[in-house]
């Protein structure tokens, strides 16, 4: 009898061993899968479901991946584009939005034919009301009055096109802000201007003292107090600051950041009527996304700011807030994003697997990311894999 139970007791150890043994390479076979599409981290259960859309900044690609980083379709440019996308935005049915740096902005279909271009110094960012109209971010190179003078500058507009593309509208960021501009800005474009007298102003020089990055429309769905439907958002990096315009009034009514923020970028407003920002902190040596109060301007949540929370990104970078109330952060200049909890626990960790070269030296820039949570409605209608 005690051989017989010893004999039992054997043969389930043995299966438990095995199960054992086959759970634990079921679990990394799983995780080379996620590795191997860019997931360094998933906690199924803690995510928010959906797909999520980024762009290359080196070619004209834009990608729809799953949670485990799978490939679910993508958009591509015509084979004469000068360059990559800055930012892709969808649209309806399937359509795309995409900024090409000064070259142009259009809609682009779902199978990647264009509906619409229009040609311009247009950059970072474009945002679509509920009617149907584009608002985007343009580059000029003119003079500007400054101390009495002419000083040669390359300034923003907030520039706002119909359904069809049609400049509608165009307001000079110079005009709203300039009481804001430090002089030192002003006096470094004027003498860069003069001594080099380029032909063609280029950003991220002195000239560029805006490098506006964010435009976001503030439509019937915000819940606030502080702003109106209509005003639009602009985040401005030069001047640290993200400010409110009201266009018919074509006037600044509302900024916040100087002191705060450190070349920020993609300032959005939430539905419970706060503002989220990626606080870039380059002279701080990290980065972090603050909630802001805009009628108190107190900061209501953050994450970045506990040392075990740390990241960084010089340049570029983005936060959305998703519906389940977690954060999700593009880590621009490393090339990843991250999914967090209110509490500031990390459920997801991606990292784009295209580089910037052959040599896979670096991995190409995550501008900005964003997860699609309706997918039902945006593939009922189309084929999911093209």
């Amino acid at each position: 009898m005690a051989s017989r139970l010893k004999m039992l007791f054997l043969a389930f150890a043995l299966l438990g061993g095995l199960y054992g043994l086959s759970a634990w390479s079921s679990y990394q076979a799983k995780k080379r899968e996620l590795v191997k599409h860019g997931v360094l981290h998933l906690s199924e259960q803690a995510v928010q479901p959906g797909l999520n859309l980024f762009c290359s900044m080196n070619q004209p690609r834009a990608f729809l991946v799953d949670m485990q980083g799978r490939p679910v379709h993508s958009w591509r440019g015509r084979g004469n584009d000068p360059r990559g996308w800055h930012y892709v935005r969808l649209g309806e049915g399937g359509n795309l939005y995409s900024v090409m740096t000064d070259t142009d902005v259009r809609l682009t279909d779902w199978n990647s034919k264009i509906i619409w271009r229009r040609q311009g110094r247009f950059h970072h960012d474009v945002d679509v009301s509920q009617s149907g109209r584009v608002y985007t971010l343009a580059r000029k190179d003119e003079r500007v009055l400054f101390q009495g003078r002419e000083v040669r500058i390359l300034n923003d507009y907030i520039t706002v096109l119909d359904a069809h593309g049609k400049i509608a509208q165009e307001i000079s960021l110079y005009s709203l802000v300039q009481d804001l501009i430090p002089e030192e800005l002003m006096l470094a474009a004027e003498q860069y201007a003069v001594e080099k007298a380029p032909r063609y102003l280029q950003n991220d020089t002195p000239a560029d003292i805006f490098h506006a990055n964010t435009l976001q429309y503030i439509g019937s769905q915000y819940t606030g107090e502080v702003f109106q439907p209509g005003q639009v958002l602009v985040g401005i990096r030069e001047l640290h600051r993200a400010v409110v315009v009201d266009l018919e009034q074509e006037k600044r009514v509302w900024e916040w950041g100087n002191g705060e923020l450190q070349k920020p970028h993609h300032p959005n407003l939430l539905a419970n009527g706060n503002l989220l920002v990626f606080d870039n902190g380059v002279s701080r040596g990290y980065s972090r996304v603050l909630e802001l109060d805009p009628a108190t301007k107190e900061i209501v949540w953050s994450y970045g700011e506990r040392e075990s929370e740390r990241f960084y990104s010089a340049y570029r970078g983005g936060a959305q807030r998703l519906a389940n109330g977690n954060t999700l952060i593009a880590i621009g200049e490393a090339g990843e994003a991250i999914e967090v909890t209110p509490t500031g626990e990390k459920v997801w960790h991606f990292r784009t697997t295209r580089w910037k070269n052959k040599k896979k030296e670096r991995r190409e820039t995550l501008y900005r990311i964003t997860r699609i949570e309706d997918v039902a409605r945006l593939l009922e209608f189309k084929q999911p894999i093209s």
